[in-house]
Order: C-alpha cells, then sequence, then structure tokens
C-alpha cells in the first residue's frame, strides 16, 4: 500500500480555516497573513473551505479569495469600542456564539481536510480539535503575558482590571498544552524566540515549524511612488499593546515643534480615536482615510515621511514591514522582537522612553523632509526577499505537506 497517496495520486487536501476571531471591518495583521496564505495555497491547486463570521466574508468578497465559506454568526456588527471590559465581555459572548455555531457544523469538514486553527483562542481552536479531519494545524502568533506577569502587571498590555489578559493567558495554555496531545499535528509558530518554550512543554522539533509573517511585495511595487503629503502616519487597531497614548503625545509634540504638520491615521478608526484627537487638539492635522483597500493603504503609506510605532509589545509587527517596503523610516520602541526580524533598519528608541520617542520622531521626519534616506537600501532589499509572502507561503505549504495523510 502507497504510504504517500497524496503525492503518488496528485490529489491535494482540502483547507480548512477555523477563523471566527474579525469581528469588525478594521483589518489585523493577522488577517493579512492568513488572506496571502490562501492566496499561495490556491495557487498551488488547493481548494480553500472558510468557517468565520460575516466580517471576514465581507473581506474574502472584496478581494475577491475564490473560497467556500461556513458563516457562524447572524451578520455585521456595529462598530464599538471594545476597550472597555463590559465591551470586552459583549465580544466574549459574540465568540461564544460563533463556537456553538461552528460546532453544529462540524459534519462539513471531512476526515481527508487539513485544518488550520488560525489563532489558538478557545474560539478556534475547540472547532478545529473537535472536527473530525485527521491533519490539524495550529498556528501561536504571539505569547500571552505569563502568570507572573499578569500578577505584577508587569508586561504593557496587562491592564489594572486583570482579567481580560487573565482569559488570554488560559485559553493559550488550554490550546497549547491539548494540541501537543494529537497524533499528526503541527503548530506553526510566527516569532523563532518561541521555539524553547514549545520544546519545554512537550513539542517535538518535527511538529513545530517557523513561518513569519512576512511581508507584500506587488501591493507597494504596484502603488506609485506619491507626493508626500504627511509627515507621519499610523496603522493598527486600538488597544493598549500599540502605545495610543504615546502616539498622541508623540503627535502633540510634533504638531507643535513642526510648521504645517499633517498626520494620517488609516483604517476604521474615527470613532475610537476620533474623540482623542479633538481632545488633544489635533483635529485639523489628523487626517482619518476609513476604511481603505490594500492598494489605498500603500497609497498613504507612500504619501507619508515617516511611519510610528509606538507599541509596546509585538509578536512580529507585520505593519513595519509594510512601511519599509513602501521605503518609508519607522520609529519604534526597541521591542526584543524587531531585532532578530528588521536589524538595523528600524530607528529604535529605548522602552518606553516617550520623551525620547518624540525627539527621535521629530528628527527622523525633518531629515525626511530635508530628502535624507535614512533607510540602508541594500539591507531594505535582502529584509523584503526574505520575507516575501512567496516564501512565507512556501513554509506553510510544507508545513501541510509534512503531515502524512491519513485515510480509513
Amino acid at each position: 500500500m502507497n504510504p504517500n497517496p497524496e503525492s503518488s495520486s496528485g490529489r491535494k487536501p482540502r483547507l480548512v480555516f477555523v477563523a471566527n476571531s474579525m469581528y469588525s471591518r478594521t483589518v489585523s495583521g493577522g488577517e493579512v497573513h492568513n488572506f496571502n496564505l490562501v492566496a499561495g495555497a490556491l495557487a498551488a491547486g488547493y481548494k480553500v473551505h472558510f468557517v468565520c463570521g460575516h466580517a471576514l466574508k465581507v473581506e474574502l468578497d472584496r478581494r475577491q479569495i475564490p473560497a467556500t465559506i461556513t458563516l457562524t454568526d447572524g451578520g455585521l456588527l456595529p462598530t464599538f469600542d471594545y476597550s472597555s471590559l463590559s465591551e470586552q465581555f459583549r465580544l466574549l459572548g459574540l465568540y461564544f456564539r460563533r463556537l456553538r455555531a461552528s460546532l453544529k457544523t462540524l459534519q462539513e469538514i471531512r476526515p481527508e481536510d487539513v485544518v488550520y486553527s488560525t489563532t489558538e483562542f478557545w474560539w478556534d481552536y475547540v472547532p478545529a480539535v473537535r472536527c473530525s479531519a485527521k491533519r490539524k494545524i495550529l498556528y501561536l502568533g504571539m505569547d500571552a503575558p505569563s502568570l507572573e506577569e499578569i500578577i505584577l502587571k508587569s508586561r504593557p498590555d496587562v491592564k489594572a482590571v486583570r482579567l481580560p489578559s487573565l482569559h488570554y493567558w488560559m485559553a493559550q495554555q488550554f490550546s497549547l498544552r491539548g494540541f501537543r496531545k494529537l497524533p499528526n499535528k503541527r503548530l506553526i509558530f510566527a516569532h523563532e524566540n518561541q521555539s524553547p518554550r514549545l520544546l519545554r512543554m512537550g513539542y517535538r522539533p518535527q511538529d513545530l515549524v517557523f513561518v513569519g509573517n512576512g511581508v507584500d511585495l506587488h501591493q507597494p511595487r504596484a502603488v506609485s511612488e506619491q507626493e508626500k503629503i504627511y509627515d507621519v502616519v499610523w496603522v493598527g487597531r486600538v488597544h493598549k499593546q500599540k502605545g495610543i497614548e504615546d502616539l498622541m503625545t508623540t503627535l502633540v509634540h510634533l504638531a507643535k515643534r513642526i510648521p504645517g504638520f499633517r498626520a494620517a491615521m488609516v483604517g476604521d478608526l474615527r470613532q475610537t480615536l476620533g474623540p482623542q484627537v479633538e481632545a488633544a487638539g489635533l483635529g485639523k492635522v489628523v487626517e482619518f482615510s476609513g476604511y481603505v483597500s490594500e492598494a489605498e493603504k500603500y497609497r498613504y503609506l507612500k504619501s507619508s515621511r515617516v511611519f510610528l510605532m509606538p507599541s509596546r509589545y509585538e509578536s512580529w509587527g507585520i505593519v513595519v514591514g509594510e512601511a519599509l517596503a513602501s521605503n518609508l523610516p519607522v520609529v519604534a520602541y526597541d521591542l526584543e522582537c524587531y531585532r532578530p526580524v528588521f536589524g538595523d533598519l528600524v530607528r529604535y528608541v529605548d522602552c518606553f522612553d516617550s520623551e525620547a520617542y518624540k525627539r527621535a520622531a521629530e528628527d527622523t521626519v525633518l531629515k525626511a523632509r530635508a530628502g535624507q534616506n535614512v533607510l540602508d537600501q541594500h539591507k531594505l532589499e535582502r529584509f523584503i526577499q526574505d520575507n516575501s509572502w512567496q516564501k512565507v507561503g512556501e513554509r506553510f505549504l510544507e508545513a501541510v505537506r509534512s503531515l502524512e495523510p491519513s485515510w480509513d
């Protein structure tokens, strides 16, 4: 009997992405990562199916991704600010309903499929583990804070009310410890420094596959050079770990110090950040793009001089890669995850010296206004090639193919 019928017959398994986490029209780096994995899989001849909510379906339709879909909610949610504890409980209710809907449709996932849990959260992980697919992949993008970090509030994304961080820790422990017991699995992790911890948890080296987030090469190259309209630009989601307070104080500083200063906020951010911008007296210098396509996002990046990245915790920093691919200087705190990926292409500031960050941002803007190119073009090109979506997609498909077919 042929031990690898897939390779001899040319038959490829269907890839099932369990992706219940997207709840609004704000596209995160994780969703961009998934879209590019799917594009590579489709190009390689795989069929793709999504288990997801309406928010993700809208984005799949907009990007014209030919995937089949099982919907797990009743429709699009109105935009709301999930930063308060009550709204986070509202989100948990949404995820519970999506989990319940996912479990009711598990018969749509077949034993010969390869199922991919796009996060380690229970609303994605549990359906992926409970379904009949014999081959399973789990994605780990970011390490949850440890119990010690939660108790001592020593990591920037741990809030005074520690319940969300405690839930994050518990969810990750639940999925990682359960997944290691499965027989035919791969755990894809996004950052190389995660491997030692996973090995200590009992994973075998052959279970682990490193797949970085990757950088889009097509879109930034497809968008022509733009007139520099904005001094700084920011792309992201509104969360404490993104350093929103430092972003606001830096914008205030730059508006006072630089004549004719202008900034762009890219994404559907007016409702969540608009009040803070107005309260800081920045209403006349900050432009909100609203919801934009990928091409429009890169037009904003290329129309800017400097990308501000005051995040206080990241697993990789995909928007940093996007900014660099647009030949845009980046000012960021010196988080440990950045240097292994970006080297010295980024202008780093000691964590979390907000005054030094303001000075570095001002200096970089003034240099850009003077026409100084602060990026090493040789290093930049090497970074882009090493982290292209093509290479990332190839690593993902290698993980898929490394799982032995299991036919009953």
